[in-house]
């Protein structure tokens, strides 16, 4: 199993099997693979995942939450910046020049409330700017300019 034609201590692993964090059905991936196509990689982003919410925890994008904010950041790494809010961490949003929400329904109540409460917060208005539903109808993502 282990060192067979592609076994997972063979030479030839990573050239037989494609491998993802939760397993080897990388089709699971392609929405977290979707969503970071529509993002730039110089952009600069304050992220609010809805998926990693309590509140989202039985919808079909859960298991993709985490994929999604590594695909994203790595996306991003050497021209722009990804970070999830915190707002312990972030008390401004000065360094950032967009904002995405990303949630199962497009102007999910609990995430609009949340971002809207923590848009004040830092003291910033903010303007939708795009919008992404994807094709499986579990996805959406918001992009909003920051002011």
């Amino acid at each position: 199993m282990y060192v067979r034609e592609g076994g997972l201590l063979s030479d030839s692993f990573e050239k037989v099997q494609y491998f993802c964090l939760k397993g080897f059905r990388t089709d699971l991936f392609q929405p977290a693979k979707d969503l970071t196509a529509k993002i730039s990689p110089e952009g600069k982003y304050i992220v609010f995942n809805g998926f990693h919410e309590e509140f989202n925890f039985d919808k079909k994008g859960r298991l993709l939450a985490s994929e999604i904010d590594l695909l994203m950041r790595m996306k991003t790494l050497s021209k722009g910046k990804y970070r999830n809010d915190s707002r312990h961490k972030w008390k401004s949003w000065e360094e950032f020049s967009s904002a995405l929400v990303i949630t199962p329904t497009c102007g999910q109540k609990e995430m609009m409330d949340k971002f809207g409460i923590r848009s004040a917060a830092v003291g910033k208005s903010t303007t939708l700017k795009k919008e992404y539903k994807h094709p499986s109808g579990n996805f959406c993502m918001r992009e909003y300019s920051i002011q």
